[in-house]
């Protein structure tokens, strides 16, 4: 199978901005954090990243969406982390305290299955294993059917957690205490293999849990050296062991920690290997200030059928134990953090925000076949494009002939709206119900302010309109306080008819506007009862003939008033509705 991939090129073929650009850069709250990536797993369509905040990132590859997980103490950095897919997904985090969370995803339904075959959404479930653990978790490992969890920490200390689904509750118990830090944990048929910085030691359980060391010599420095099993076969002792050790060596052993075979790979690194090109390598100049540490295995990963990946800090190497060769190295690397693998892609931490997706195909498939082929006979049916020597434009002399217009017309400069003038309640009720009528999201509704305040300011009016401003505000406080108006008048009939219809002038106070004081001003019209008795004055116009006027024997003795050229006022009693100069009884017609 290795062959196969021979054929292609390992690369990086474009780089994870999608999920990067969801990353946030900082940790939201009153005490805000830059938001690191410390860990990572990869799935078939899912990406597991730990931070050192405590949340834990679900990134779905196909639907380029993210999601959170905070655990139980999300205030602790997440130092490990683990997936695995089953009925459900199971994710399992470790912080530095000790504290283990378990995280139960519930599987999305394809959209082929009927409405009434699809069953109820599940929630996500969480599952918190403290107390055991006194040191920073190394490792984690999922069985198969994800019902068991082994966990291991930096003081040596491996704990085994079985999970009920049907209970919904999980029992925790501790196995095995190496004295030594927990490098790496492998389970594979019923076998647990255990790799600390002293060790290796595979584990059997039956009715009891059996321990056998890998190999009989020890190691002679303490390191970050995995091991893994894997699976030849179907049985149960179609297992093999694959052991990292010092010198860049590995070991192959059986089920019972028996060495079969020492692997040798000094002498082939000291050849020139494949170099896996990177999009954004580190520069010249930041490789030569890196320190230079002596070549070695580490923790190792299973990659595509039967090929494996190991890294130290700066380099990663893929291997081909079968064949015992080297396929291909990443060097230009910063820092390595983490490394996961999954069938055939390799995903690289590399510092604290910077994710690298190695693999033999590129993840999303951006043409098919069909469109390549379109787009070569597009290609090909295409116009040459030549460059023209003379270019076809008119010259200034075909233009000067031209006939154009005398007259040059400008454009009107429109005049700036008086943004004083108060503004008409029609238009901004017709603003607002099309504001209302669109997409709110493209809109903000602005705060309606009821009062403006102003600092004081010097008067710079005059001193007749600030004495008529004091009597309008005069008048509206006597107004608002419902004072009763006093007119002190002389005991006149003539006053009192004119008094018949008084309007009085009510000031309402309505708002206090943007602009101001606006006050609505009310006319009201009071109407007076007549008293009976008194006479009514009626003005006559100056065209009136008075000569025609009879008069009364009695009123022809009494000597004749002056008449102004103006008009001429003349009583008439009010008990008379209707009266004309015609009229028989004159006598009742009296000169004022």
């Amino acid at each position: 199978m290795a062959q196969t991939y021979l054929q292609s090129i390992l690369r990086e073929w474009a780089p994870l901005t999608d999920l990067l650009d969801k990353l946030p850069a900082k940790s939201g709250g009153l005490f805000s954090y830059d938001v690191k990536v410390t860990c990572l797993d990869v799935l078939s369509g899912f990406l597991v990243l730990g931070t050192n905040i405590g949340i834990l990132f679900w990134y779905d590859r196909k639907r380029k969406d993210l999601q959170r997980l905070r655990c139980e103490n999300s205030h602790l950095p997440i130092t490990c982390v683990k997936a695995v897919s089953t009925v459900d997904y199971m994710v399992a985090c470790g912080n530095q305290a000790g504290n283990v969370t378990i995280f139960q995803i519930p599987k999305s339904h394809p959209e082929s299955l009927p409405e009434n075959l699809k069953p109820q959404p599940k929630q996500v479930e969480r599952y918190s294993v403290s107390d055991l653990h006194k040191s920073p978790i190394t490792a984690l490992e999922w069985s198969k059917n994800g019902m068991k969890l082994f966990s291991g920490d930096k003081a040596g200390s491996v704990v085994l957690t079985e999970l009920d689904f049907y209970m919904h509750v999980c029992k925790s118990l501790e196995i095995l205490n190496e004295s030594y830090e927990v490098v790496q944990l492998s389970y594979r048929q019923q076998h647990l293999l255990i790799s600390t910085t002293f060790r290796s030691i595979i584990c059997h359980h039956l009715d009891k849990w059996k321990v056998c060391q890998v190999g009989k010599k020890d190691r002679k420095v303490l390191g970050q050296f995995g091991g893994i099993i894997y699976q030849q076969g179907f049985k149960p002792n179609d297992v093999v062991l694959y052991c990292m050790r010092p010198g860049l060596r590995i070991w192959i052993a059986d089920s019972e920690g028996e060495v079969q075979k020492t692997l040798l790979f000094k002498d082939l690194l000291s050849k020139n290997c494949p170099q896996v090109p990177l999009l954004n390598p580190i520069s010249k100049a930041l490789q030569q200030l890196k320190p230079q540490r002596e070549a070695s295995f580490g923790i190792v990963r299973q990659f595509c059928d039967n090929l494996l990946v190991t890294h130290n800090q700066d380099v990663v190497y893929v291997l081909d134990p079968s064949n015992m060769s080297i396929l291909a190295t990443v060097n230009n690397l910063r820092r390595i953090l983490d490394v996961a693998t999954y069938k055939d892609e390799l995903f690289i931490l590399e510092e604290e925000r910077s994710i690298i997706r190695i693999s033999y195909h590129p993840e999303i498939t951006v043409f098919s076949g069909d469109t390549n082929i379109a787009i070569d006979n597009a290609i090909s049916n295409a116009e040459e494009a030549q460059e023209s020597l003379k270019p076809e434009t008119k010259t200034f002399d075909e233009i000067s002939k031209e006939d154009f217009d005398d007259g040059i017309l400008f454009r009107k400069k429109a005049r700036r709206k008086n943004y004083n003038k108060e503004i008409d309640i029609k238009s901004t009720n017709k603003c607002s119900d099309i504001i209302n009528s669109a997409d709110p999201n493209l809109y903000t509704r602005p705060t309606i302010m009821n009062i403006s305040t102003v600092g004081v300011l010097p008067d710079l009016r005059s001193p007749e309109s600030i004495v008529n401003d004091i009597e309008s505000k005069e008048k509206m406080l006597s107004d608002v306080l419902n004072l009763d108006k006093v007119k002190i008048t002389l005991d006149n009939p003539d006053n009192e008819s004119k008094e018949a219809n008084v309007k009085e002038d009510i000031v309402d106070v309505r708002h206090y506007g943007p602009k101001g004081l606006v006050k609505s001003v009310r006319n009201r019209e009071r109407k007076l009862e007549k008293p009976t008795g008194i006479t009514q004055v009626i003005n006559l116009p100056n065209d009136w003939k008075v000569s025609n006027i009879q008069l009364s024997e009695a009123e022809q003795q009494k000597p004749k008033p002056r008449l102004t050229s103006k008009s001429i006022p003349i009583v008439r009693n009010s008990n008379d509705s209707t009266s004309s100069a015609n009229d028989s009884s004159l006598s009742d017609w009296e000169i004022v």
